[in-house]
């Protein structure tokens, strides 16, 4: 099996896609990208785990063992924090997620045309949602955050997936 290091889109990689999205896929995008969160803890998200007071987000994971749903709190960065009270204005009456299909006012599955169409129109490679992640990941570690604050900002069970995780990424920690 040959080993390779995965995608980490560059800061103006990201930008340009941004640039293009539509407002609410613009802050859908930056939530996932400086929360460092997987697409489906966004998905699933409801104005219940955010509170802008103490700029937090509770975010639900079944990457624990087990498989149920747990919560991790990650804090709030000033751009999350602005994309967050921006979907706010915009909520959809009725429904409790933040970014909800509008159609029915339900979490999406996964959303992957959108986000592949607009890479395409900026003209950087199509990157998938966790390449945001490994970005937000590789960010923490370049800005020489410790390795057990990567673990709980990213939610891992052990010290050593997130070692593993950074190493894949190409990232020394």
């Amino acid at each position: 099996m040959t080993r390779t290091v995965k995608y980490v889109p560059p800061a103006a990689a990201i930008e340009a896609v941004l640039s293009l999205a539509q407002p609410l896929d613009k802050a859908y995008l930056i939530v996932i990208w400086q929360l460092g969160a997987r697409v489906q803890e966004i998905n699933r998200l409801t104005w219940e785990d955010v509170d802008f007071t103490r700029r937090q987000v509770r975010l639900w994971t079944r990457k624990k063992s087990g498989g149920h749903l747990t919560p991790r709190l990650v804090d709030m960065n000033d751009r999350a924090f602005q994309a967050l009270k921006f979907a706010q204005w915009h909520r959809i009456e009725g429904s409790p997620y933040v970014f909800p299909n509008p159609r029915t006012g339900q979490p999406y599955d996964y959303r992957d045309k959108f986000f592949d169409r607009i890479c395409r129109l900026a003209g950087v490679p199509e990157m998938g949602y966790h390449a945001l992640r490994h970005a937000k990941a590789s960010q923490l570690a370049d800005q020489g955050e410790s390795l057990p604050y990567i673990r709980d900002f990213l939610g891992h069970e052990d010290i050593s997936a997130t070692s593993l995780y950074l190493q894949s990424l190409g990232v020394k920690k």
